[in-house]
């Protein structure tokens, strides 16, 4: 259950531009804040049931900023002849009309009717949600305990600082809203410069692309004529059948731990062996 709460209200605040700072944890609701104090509670139906719904109750962190209750119930096959029926154990909660989102059939409350939603919230023991087609029939519900939504909220009010004001949504008081402190401002991040990175034209032929190496194309007759035993052989060199470079030789030699004089008939013996290949 756990993980499926993170998950629910990560995609809160995902839509935000703003961090989540903490997440609390309430039986089966959660509630978070963002460092601009705006704050979500969602609450869940038991994990395993196998249908999934949710109620969300988001508000800024302005003093004057109004929640907003959402209620959700997902839908394999969405279509926009279907509407949401919501009760607070036996009472049902008016005043919304359902639409479609994607895949999830949802009702909004807001105003006065949010503020009678909550007041009944802390009253009631389960909320309901059914799934009905347009002759009112109903096709399927989810249960949600509401135990943890007064914590949430008191969460919210804690973090919003509007405990004792007449804001709360629980921790109700009879000071004004201008107690509540403003809400602080978005941090700014600097963001570097562009650079702009031109490429240089590819290489109009092997030889401007080999023009810088080490160790230039050698004739390849050089190769066809040594034994096919020792054609490929690097002897210091790249395996193209390039005669090797004292140099090279020598950095071969160091790698294998040969000693100076051991390089130097390396050399000697492959140096007589490309001048008669050549011969010939």
């Amino acid at each position: 259950m756990r993980s499926f709460m993170k998950s629910a209200i990560a995609l809160v605040l995902s839509a935000s531009n703003v961090l989540a700072q903490e997440m609390a944890y309430f039986e089966n609701w959660v509630a978070g804040c963002d460092n601009l104090r705006s704050c979500s509670a969602i609450g869940l139906p038991e994990e395993g049931v196998a249908e999934i719904g949710f109620v969300k109750i988001e508000r800024g962190g302005a003093a004057k900023a109004a929640p907003l209750v959402t209620f959700g119930f997902y839908d394999v096959e969405p279509r926009t002849d279907r509407k949401l029926e919501v009760f607070l154990d036996d009472q049902e909660v008016g005043g919304f009309i359902s639409e479609q989102d994607g895949v999830y059939t949802k009702a909004v409350l807001s105003g006065q009717n949010a503020d009678a939603f909550f007041v009944a919230l802390g009253k009631a023991r389960q909320l309901r949600i059914s799934r009905s087609d347009k002759n009112g029939r109903a096709l399927a519900r989810v249960v949600i305990a509401v135990a943890g939504s007064v914590p949430s909220l008191r969460f919210v009010d804690d973090r919003q600082m509007r405990g004792g004001t007449v804001t709360a949504l629980v921790n109700k008081g009879w000071q004004p809203a201008s107690r509540v402190p403003a809400v602080p401002e978005a941090p700014l991040v600097a963001a570097k410069p562009i650079q702009i990175v031109e490429d240089s034209p590819p290489p109009a032929s092997t030889a401007d692309a080999t023009k810088d190496a080490d160790i230039l194309p050698a004739r390849m007759a050089w190769s066809r004529s040594l034994p096919a035993s020792r054609q490929g052989r690097h002897y210091g060199a790249s395996a193209i059948g390039q005669p090797p470079t004292i140099s090279a030789t020598r950095s071969l030699s160091s790698r294998r731990g040969r000693s100076p004089r051991s390089s130097s008939k390396t050399t000697a013996a492959v140096t007589v062996a490309s001048k008669m290949a050549f011969r010939c």
